[in-house]
C-alpha cells in the first residue's frame, strides 16, 4: 500500500503479512520518503531481528529519524512535519 501527501512531500509504503488469524493482516514493514530522504523498518521475517534503514540525502530536512524503544520492539519513524508510523 502506498500513501502520498502532496503538501508535505511525504510518501509512505507499507507491507503487510498474515498474523494471529488467517483473515487478519499486520504491518511488518514501512518505508517513508520525504524529499530525497528515505527511512524504513523491515520486520517481516520472524526468524530475524527488525532492520532499520536510514538514507539521508537532503541535509536541509533535519527532522528525519527513527527511534527504537520498548526493548527493541517498537520503531517510530519521524519526518519533518509529522510522526508517520509506529511498528511494533
Amino acid at each position: 500500500m502506498r500513501i502520498k501527501h502532496n503538501a508535505c512531500m511525504v510518501q509512505v509504503h507499507v507491507r503487510t503479512k498474515p498474523c494471529y488469524q488467517p483473515d487478519v493482516t499486520c504491518n511488518c514493514a514501512v518505508a517513508v520518503r520525504e524529499g530525497n530522504n528515505i527511512l524504513g523498518v523491515y520486520a517481516c521475517d520472524p526468524d530475524k531481528p527488525p532492520i532499520a534503514i536510514r538514507y539521508l540525502y537532503d541535509p536541509a530536512v533535519s527532522g528525519a529519524e527513527i527511534t527504537i524503544s520498548g526493548n527493541g520492539k517498537k520503531y517510530t519513524v519521524y519526518v519533518e512535519f509529522v510522526t508517520c508510523t509506529n511498528i511494533t
